[in-house]
């Protein structure tokens, strides 16, 4: 029979008013939990592993899981050693662009205590907001983490949730609309306006955050540590650059400035050759060990740390540089 003809047989015959209204009852039924869901950055979660599910994906229940013992030692020691309950009540991740660091702090009181410096191995664009889609930038300001991301193409993600308030206002006072969207901080070391920080270091962050839950998690991405510095001047920034900068100075200015903590090889390493061990942390290779192994060393390391043994076993910067 012609298709056509089917139409015209349907149309002929349509759905009985109550059945109709029965179906659009289910369908209202049905979508009030996922717009619900959608409201909040948990709810917004949820969904998506329960869609990964249903996809058969990882979730990030399956995720967490399979980082369950060596990685969760490793989260579980920054806390220890900051003195700070595991898991904490919040922790917030404070990026720093010039320094390419990302210090985590946690906190199960009012006062935030420094757990880990982590090495950040990609971030494209230069200092500066990020203000259009397409330019490579690395968002500045205030985010929250909007779900974590156990598929990504960079292994685990966390989703900043860019553009904020803060970036829709100024991009309307601008006449600007395409701001562009999908930040990440992600693992491998590729960077087109994310922050990479490998795929070790990725798995302990989206641990703890997931252990934690994406609704008491901050992220604050400054040009610099204003703690210590302040940016250089740069060409072609807004006109609204110096109210970014003043509310960043004032979140940043929340966060203990860490110590010198030459708990571990690569730290100290890090004290002495803060790039060269950089370096070679980000591709593999670790000669801090031979420098431990020196007379001097471990006492070093103990004095300038102010304890009488190691601070935590954790293989990553934790230094100042």
């Amino acid at each position: 029979m012609p298709r056509s003809q089917i139409w015209s047989q349907r149309t002929e015959f349509p759905m009985p008013q109550p059945r109709r209204n029965r179906l659009l009852k289910i369908a209202l039924l049905l979508a009030l939990p996922v717009a619900a869901g959608l409201t909040t950055s948990s709810g917004r979660n949820a969904l998506w592993s329960a869609w990964s599910s249903v996809r058969g994906r990882a979730t990030v229940a399956d995720r967490v899981a399979a980082l369950d013992g060596a990685v969760r030692d490793d989260v579980r020691a920054w806390c220890a050693q900051a003195d700070v309950h595991y898991p904490p009540r919040e922790v917030a991740l404070v990026a720093f662009k010039e320094e390419r660091e990302l210090h985590v702090f946690g906190r199960t009181d009012a006062a935030w205590k420094h757990l880990v410096t982590l090495p950040i191995l990609g971030a494209s664009g230069t200092l500066g907001p990020k203000l259009a889609d397409g330019d490579r930038q690395v968002p500045e300001g205030v985010y929250a983490i909007e779900s974590l991301h156990p598929n990504s193409r960079f292994h685990l993600a966390l989703r900043v949730g860019y553009p904020n308030a803060f970036d829709r206002d100024r991009a309307k006072s601008d006449q600007r609309t395409a701001l562009g969207g999908d930040i990440m901080i992600h693992g491998g070391s590729a960077s087109i306006g994310c922050l990479a920080m490998g795929d070790d270091a990725i798995e302990r962050v989206f641990l703890l955050c997931a252990d934690v839950g994406v609704d008491a998690i901050q992220l604050v991405i400054a040009p610099c540590d204003f703690r210590r510095t302040d940016p250089p001047a740069h060409p072609g920034a807004p006109p609204w650059i110096d109210e970014l900068y003043t509310l960043l100075r004032f979140e940043v200015a929340k966060f203990p400035a860490p110590r010198y903590d030459l708990g571990t090889p690569a730290s100290a390493a890090g004290f002495f050759f803060p790039r060269r061990a950089r370096r070679m942390m980000i591709n593999g290779m670790n000669v801090a060990p031979t420098l431990m192994k020196t007379a001097v060393g471990t006492p070093l390391v103990r004095a300038l740390n102010g304890a009488s043994k190691p601070a935590f076993g954790f293989r990553y910067a934790s230094f100042v540089p």
